[in-house]
């Protein structure tokens, strides 16, 4: 049964994967929702 051993392998390695992703595009947005506040303090005073 070494086919599911791999396809669990294979599965783990995806879900790590899809977390790190995940991770990173929280990062991003979070970085982006600091920047539009940043800006819109900057500007608030026109």
């Amino acid at each position: 049964m070494a086919d599911t051993t791999a396809q669990a392998e294979a599965a783990r390695l995806a879900a790590e994967a899809a977390k790190k992703a995940a991770s990173i595009t929280a990062k991003m947005l979070a970085g982006l929702a600091r920047h539009a506040a940043a800006q819109v303090k900057l500007g608030g005073g026109k």
